[in-house]
């Protein structure tokens, strides 16, 4: 038998208790005694608000109707059924009005549910305008989940749960997701990838089965980006001449964790991104006014930095870093101004429309070198990973991009923490590779310098791919010898290969932190900037891009920063870019050494 939630009690109490009413409003005695009945409702002594309501039936005869109907309800939350349905047949439906009309068709479906009757309930929530206030679309959607759900149609459970994702608040918001994510994975890995290739781009029902599939190991595949025509151009407009897509704005809010267990990584970005204002100069555009705000690297911190970047006269927000706080944000309703955010949400939550979204993420980096084997026509892959999360994620990917383009994973090797020797895992998966595969490998640069050799001494031929984890900016060319003929996708700032940026030997001799890891996230702060006055015109031009220092940057239909890298390649322990992108042959024809 299904019990309301206290929240839901509240709901209803809040968003019911205003209903209109006939024949004169009720005496003050009368008043108090519905405050009473909705204190109590709250409460959850649901008994005890029907026996107010059922004592008002006789006060206030005008609405008699509408204190029955309030008292079934309570008695149907009080897991009496049978009183329920004698109090509805007591009312006299002529005598409802407004939204009384349509709790009394919900009561009835409830009911149906309660009994078993679920096709029943189906169609009586039907009935339902679709249009409700909040506390009463409540009740139809978790209706129409259950119902849906019982009766075994479980993408019609998924749609009702959809529907009803917006109209909550925590925790029954997370409660509902939990059980929609539920819901999905009875589906499968197959069923979820065969469903998500039947919807368009953008449908709201994507990131779920995107969420869903990481739960069972899995991702969707990715699509790759498009490069049309640069954004930028300039054009003459008068005397004057002015960038093609360009949009100034007056005040820049900067949200950062600048303090707290991950404020290198925060200053990192800030320091990219004020390296990127400063070199862009005027030549640009007009300059806005930047302001960096510390979130402190939490989600209250971002909420507080958000709403002081609002008060401040901000335009345009960049940030937050963090993924839990970026969910926090979007969970806020459409940003009052356009935001890039420096990281994808955990959730479902879609991006704004005046928003984006921009990430380094390691799953990127599969998808990548998973394209890089097939569009070489490789169509057979093996798989080492290390065990830790940022490789696992890349694996993942990899394998889902590479069967989707319609490749096949022989074999899926994890490397052994503290291990020296994979012999064993090598040998395993030689047998499953033709000599026309291919080798991927999410690896920290340790383990690929002793997995590779021995891959070798193996004679495993085949071409190797592996995530940019393989090049630290600290080079050594006595150990890298062992990555030889390696080939990887990564920034092109690491490379020098992307002008108008301010090159990276030159600044590593004053900004320490870009000697090691910290390359990376400046390189992503200066693109932050970059992306900045063209958010608008990237979203709404598809195939529109820029030159970054991560990359060659798109925005997709749905607020996604899409990043092309260039490719690089060992060779005699020195990494270089190679020709080529995803597209074309990628430096193949080159000599390489192993």
């Amino acid at each position: 038998m299904r019990r309301y939630s206290l929240v839901l009690a509240i709901l209803l109490t809040v968003g019911l208790s205003g209903c209109a009413t006939l024949g004169g409003g009720p005496s003050p005695a009368q008043q108090a005694a519905i405050a009473q009945a909705q204190v109590l409702e709250t409460r959850g002594d649901f008994r005890a608000a029907a026996s107010i309501w059922l004592s008002l039936v006789n006060q206030v005869p005008a609405q008699a109707d509408h204190y029955r109907l309030h008292a079934a309800e309570d008695w149907l939350a009080s897991q009496q059924p049978k009183r329920t349905q004698q109090l509805l047949q007591q009312i006299n439906t002529k005598r409802l009005h407004g939204n009384d009309i349509a709790r009394y068709n919900l009561l009835q479906g409830e009911l149906a549910e309660s009994a078993g009757h679920y096709q029943q309930a189906l169609a009586l929530a039907s009935m339902l305008p679709q249009t409700l206030p909040r506390p009463l679309a409540i009740r139809r959607d978790q209706m129409l989940a259950r119902t849906a759900a019982a009766s075994g149609d479980t993408w019609a459970a998924v749609a009702a749960r959809m529907q009803l994702d917006p109209l909550l608040l925590d925790p029954a918001k997370a409660k509902n997701a939990a059980r929609l994510l539920a819901l999905l994975g009875r589906v499968g890995v197959q069923g979820l990838l065969h469903q998500a290739t039947q919807l368009p781009t953008g449908n709201p029902l994507l990131p779920w089965i995107g969420q869903a599939l990481q739960r069972l190991g899995s991702r969707l595949p990715s699509n790759m980006p498009q490069f049309n025509a640069p954004a930028g151009t300039l054009l003459a407009q008068g005397q004057h001449l002015k960038r093609e897509g360009f949009q100034s704005y007056q005040q820049i809010g900067l949200l950062l964790p600048l303090s707290g267990p991950l404020s290198a990584a925060g200053k990192a970005v800030r320091d990219g991104f004020l390296a990127a204002y400063f070199q862009a100069g005027d030549h640009a555009g007009p300059r806005p006014m930047i302001r960096i705000y510390n979130t402190q690297g939490t989600t209250a911190g971002t909420l507080v930095a958000y709403h002081q970047a609002l008060t401040e006269g901000a335009d345009l927000l960049v940030g937050p870093l963090l993924r839990p706080a970026v969910d926090a944000l979007f969970s806020q309703g459409e940003p009052a101004i356009p935001v890039l955010a420096l990281n994808q949400p955990q959730s479902a939550i879609p991006s704004p429309a005046n928003s984006a979204e921009f990430a380094l993420m390691p799953e990127s980096n599969g998808v990548y070198d998973a394209e890089y084997l097939l569009n070489h026509g490789i169509r057979q892959a093996i798989v080492f990973h290390a065990s830790d999360s940022r490789s696992s994620r890349a694996a993942i990917a990899f394998q889902a991009q590479f069967e989707a383009g319609g490749g096949t994973v022989r074999a899926v090797q994890t490397l052994p923490v503290g291990s020296v020797d994979y012999a064993a895992l090598i040998k395993a998966a030689a047998p499953n590779l033709a000599d026309n595969g291919g080798i991927f490998i999410a690896a920290p640069l340790e383990q690929a310098r002793l997995l590779v050799p021995q891959i070798r001494v193996a004679q495993l031929q085949q071409l190797i791919v592996a995530t940019p984890q393989v090049f630290s900016t600290h080079s050594n060319p006595g150990l890298d010898r062992d990555l030889d003929g390696v080939v990887f996708p990564d920034l092109p700032w690491l490379f020098n290969t992307q002008p108008g940026l301010p090159p990276r030997q030159e600044l590593q001799r004053w900004i320490p932190e870009i000697r090691g890891p910290g390359a990376r996230l400046f390189a992503f702060g200066m693109d932050a900037f970059s992306l900045s006055p063209y958010l608008s015109w990237l979203r709404t031009h598809p195939g529109s891009y820029i030159g970054g220092a991560t990359g060659q940057l798109t925005v997709d239909a749905t607020g996604q920063v899409q990043r092309l890298p260039v490719w690089a390649r060992f060779d005699y322990g020195v990494a270089h870019t190679i020709s080529g992108d995803l597209a074309t042959n990628n430096g193949l024809d080159e000599p390489r050494s192993h």
